[in-house]
């Protein structure tokens, strides 16, 4: 896990040109190099699986350019080798996702309004996070520390407003084995996640797994289950990757 520029310990530029998913996907691949890692698995939650769409894309297209690859996917011939990702609660269309976030924001005012006179947006906000972003009795002190701790200059959906995620043109199958996972609860609705991912990932076919009872925050939700669904996700594509090279 890393700090996007301007989140938590990272630098904070305060020109909006150093901000976009475009630098975001170069900070990436500059942070894997400078790492020197050449083997991993790739977690992307909410915002943050545009980052790693892009990035699959720009692999692609690098791949194809270069004539790398070999036909079965994962092996992107540029010196890294992605195993499998995983796409959390996200959205391929931003502002679809943020018009549902709009209409349960709306929602939660007028079941307030139903029964007093004003609104507390402290209320308001504890509501939507109990309903459909960490359906736990207390906010836990990891997210009470990423709230501190976000994004101070380029935050929010709003910056992103116009992100559609679009299928590359060539060389998919470039693509790792990919997991699309979300709450029950998420006010991302499953036929916005599931279907949206599906019909973008068209030459691939996504293991696409529901959290009950979980709602944007899984991993918070449900720390145990959360483990076992990706650790199994991880070693079954570990394993399927040691075959390959066992041939």
């Amino acid at each position: 896990m890393y700090d996007q520029l301007g989140c938590g310990k990272s630098d904070s530029p305060s020109d909006l040109a150093a901000y976009s998913i475009e630098t975001s996907v170069d900070d990436l691949q500059s942070l894997l190099d400078k790492l020197k890692i050449t083997q991993f698995h790739l977690y992307a939650h909410s915002a943050g699986t545009c980052i790693a769409y892009e990035y699959f894309k720009k692999v692609c297209a690098q791949a194809s350019e270069e004539g790398h690859g070999d036909g079965e996917g994962q092996n992107n011939g540029l010196g890294r080798h992605c195993l499998s990702a995983v796409f959390s609660s996200g959205s391929f269309h931003i502002q679809l996702a943020k018009d549902l976030a709009d209409e349960m924001e709306n929602a939660v005012k007028d079941d307030i309004l139903s029964t007093c006179d004003q609104i507390n947006p402290s209320q308001v906000a504890e509501r939507i996070r109990t309903s459909c972003i960490c359906r736990t009795q207390n906010m836990p002190v990891q997210l009470k520390a990423a709230y501190s701790k976000a994004g101070r200059i380029w935050k929010g959906l709003e910056v992103i407003h116009d992100y559609i995620a679009e299928s590359p043109l060539e060389g998919q199958d470039m693509i790792p084995p990919i997991m699309l996972l979300r709450g029950e609860h998420d006010f991302i609705s499953e036929e916005l996640f599931f279907q949206g991912w599906r019909n973008i990932f068209c030459g691939t076919l996504p293991e696409c797994v529901t959290m009950k009872g979980c709602s944007h925050m899984p991993m918070l939700e449900d720390q145990a289950l959360h483990g076992k669904v990706i650790n199994s996700f991880y070693s079954k594509c570990e394993c399927v990757e040691t075959k390959k090279e066992c041939r």
